[in-house]
């Protein structure tokens, strides 16, 4: 081998070297970081989380989710309990979200991947997380290749893609826990609509072995539609969940709902129409027997656990469901000329 060669290489294997120096320690990122945990140390201080910060980009609002306590709250909506699984999962796939290759440092090009700061005219999600003495502040990108994301740590210029999708609800609504009560038809005994004109509708089973729920005190001369008429009423507050809510505020209700079950315990509902639209408010009590003593068969825990929750706070839900709240005797009577 002449001189002149060996110069030469020797030339081309310093600038490899310089070049491999530069992507090794330059920009923090070793070769073997592929496979390794996105954000170290989150995973060791997930259990000490107090609270999660959310910004976004075009001037959508942004919310925080603080913990009190074994709970998590909402600020935007009055501070009203979040979704506990939802938050868990994606705490814990951000947690164990692990580099699959390092993406662009040029800033220039975070809008390919989607991980520009929203604070500073970014189209990336914003997610900080603190704890007593940590804070990680984290670019959600783009999603990759179906179940993929890029992601970037806020004050790191290198973004990566991860081996998370990282499904980050947008909107304080979809942080919330929406369930309102969930009791299936076959555990009430007996429900009284109460309208402020004094209407009132009554359905109510002699047995749980019963299969309908009969309607009491029938306009004279009128009969039900068809005999199982009541039982959507009865079932009514199964999986019931909410649309909007709210903290609860003064007024008269229009109309009262209470379920009753066979174990002692009572749901009284409140409907209170504010600027058109129905509000629903929800106290729990354990009920009473026929002779006036109080049936300790119901849970008290499951009362105090349901009045914590929803009191003081109002409620709308699905259109369906008001409707089954508000059933008058027209709605569940056959016409008059029929029963002619």
């Amino acid at each position: 081998m002449n001189k002149k060669l060996l110069l030469s290489l020797l030339v081309l294997v310093a600038v490899l070297a310089a070049s491999l120096a530069i992507f090794v320690t330059g920009n923090g990122f070793k070769a073997e970081k592929a496979g390794e945990v996105f954000l170290q140390g989150l995973s060791e201080h997930a259990n000490d989380l107090q609270q999660i910060e959310f910004r976004f980009a075009d001037d959508q609002p942004g919310f925080t989710i603080r913990r009190n306590d074994d709970a998590w709250f909402i600020d935007a909506r009055a501070g009203y309990q979040a979704d506990f699984d939802r938050l868990a999962v994606f705490v814990t796939a951000l947690s164990d979200a692990r580099i699959v290759e390092r993406k662009t440092a040029n800033p220039e090009n975070y809008g390919r991947l989607g991980v520009g700061d929203p604070a500073n005219g970014g189209s990336g999600i914003g997610v900080k997380l603190r704890g007593d003495g940590f804070e990680h502040d984290v670019i959600i990108g783009k999603q990759a290749h179906g179940t993929y994301r890029y992601l970037r740590i806020a004050a790191d210029e290198t973004s990566y893609l991860v081996d998370q999708d990282l499904d980050v609800a947008t909107t304080p609504d979809e942080w919330l826990i929406d369930d309102i009560v969930d009791i299936n038809a076959d555990r009430i005994r007996q429900v009284t609509i109460s309208h402020a004109d004094e209407e009132t509708i009554k359905l109510q089973k002699n047995s749980q072995e019963e299969a309908n729920f009969a309607l009491t005190d029938i306009p004279e001369g009128r009969e039900p539609s068809y005999p199982a008429v009541g039982n959507s009423i009865a079932g009514a507050l199964a999986g019931l969940t909410f649309d909007e809510v709210r903290k609860a505020s003064e007024g008269e209700p229009s109309t009262t709902v209470e379920f009753e079950t066979w174990d002692g315990l009572r749901i009284v509902i409140s409907i209170a129409v504010n600027e058109g639209q129905p509000w629903l408010s929800f106290v729990a009590e354990t009920d009473t027997t026929e002779h006036g003593e109080e049936d300790d068969s119901a849970s008290v825990s499951e009362v105090d656990a349901l009045n914590t929750r929803l009191g003081g706070w109002q409620y709308r839900v699905a259109d369906y469901k008001q409707n089954l709240f508000t059933r008058r005797w027209e709605d569940l009577l056959k016409d008059k000329q029929d029963t002619n």
